[in-house]
């Protein structure tokens, strides 16, 4: 759809030239991989017009983001066309990988509920927390490392404590490198809603 109004396209925008896609540097020094779906409006001129994240995993793994669209931006195409052969402006999907060689990522494998926070409760606020969590290499939860990521509401900073009190109780399989463990980040999404108090959502890790 452009501006208000749908274009058939015949046929599919092509990628025909592509930069380097640069691991960030923040997820290099905390080994953090994961993979981003990354769609692009292409211009019926060939050129990227804007971009938008449509799905990451992990979810939480917010630091892969300018990296892609930045890259997205920068990429050349061959623009869709109509029933007319037409060149019309269309949006194409493009998975990102970003990976390290020998390395595997910590998972959560047994989430801990958290406890609502009772002012939260007592007004009726519901939402989530993100966390990127440090998983040491004996598969014990780093206390002093869990860290807000991202929030719904924005600025319902009264379900952080809670949150990384959860996480740190929960369980995890460490992140291992040539066969050795070693610490790693996790990232868990923890939800909580007033029925039934606050439950974690599905795992969230690499």
């Amino acid at each position: 759809m452009i501006g208000s109004r749908y274009i058939h396209a015949q046929t599919d925008p092509q990628l025909i030239s592509k930069p380097d896609l640069k691991f960030p540097n923040q997820a290099l020094l905390g080994r953090v991989v994961g993979k981003v779906w990354l769609r692009i409006l292409v211009g019926a001129d060939s050129t990227p017009v804007k971009t938008q994240i449509l799905k990451r995993e992990p979810e939480m793994a917010f630091l892969f983001d300018d990296n892609s669209r930045k890259w997205g931006m920068q990429c050349r195409f061959s623009p869709a066309t109509d029933d007319n052969g037409k060149p019309v402006a269309s949006w194409m999907v493009i998975p990102l990988s970003y990976g390290l060689d020998h390395y595997t990522p910590p998972r959560c494998i047994k989430q801990i509920g958290p406890k609502y926070p009772t002012e939260a409760q007592e007004m009726g606020m519901e939402g989530w927390v993100g966390l990127a969590v440090l998983v040491k290499s004996n598969g014990q939860a780093d206390n002093s490392q869990t860290v807000v990521v991202a929030r719904e509401p924005e600025n319902a900073s009264v379900f952080d404590q809670a949150a990384k009190e959860a996480g740190y109780h929960s369980q995890y399989i460490p992140a291992g490198y040539e066969g050795n463990s070693i610490d790693g980040w996790c990232f868990i999404k923890v939800v909580f809603k007033i029925a039934g108090h606050g439950v974690y959502d599905e795992k969230d890790s690499p």
